[in-house]
């Protein structure tokens, strides 16, 4: 697995996945992905990290319950995922 280009920790696929690109002519979404043909600008670098997910298929979390393991690329997605197996419902109508 390599790593993002100036980004240690975060792993992606070596085939396909984009390099950060750090644009100084967007100072508003200075962060872009170079995954061709995408060209996205984020704001904040964590959020370029979870966008890559969706080309990279990166799904890090997991959920824990017994004959689950569906993953996630997010841990919201995996929160959400895991509150149908303990039927908490913490939003009120």
């Amino acid at each position: 697995h390599g790593v993002f280009r100036g980004i240690q920790d975060v792993r992606r696929v070596p085939s396909i996945a984009p390099a950060i690109v750090r644009s100084e002519s967007s100072e508003k979404r200075p962060f872009m992905c170079a995954y061709p043909g995408c060209n996205k600008r984020y704001f904040k670098l964590s959020h370029l990290q979870m966008h890559s997910r969706k080309h990279t298929g990166e799904k890090p979390y997991q959920c824990e319950f017994t004959d689950c393991g569906r993953r996630f690329s997010r841990s919201d997605q995996l929160k959400r995922h895991q509150r149908r197996h303990t039927g908490v419902k913490p939003f009120q109508c």
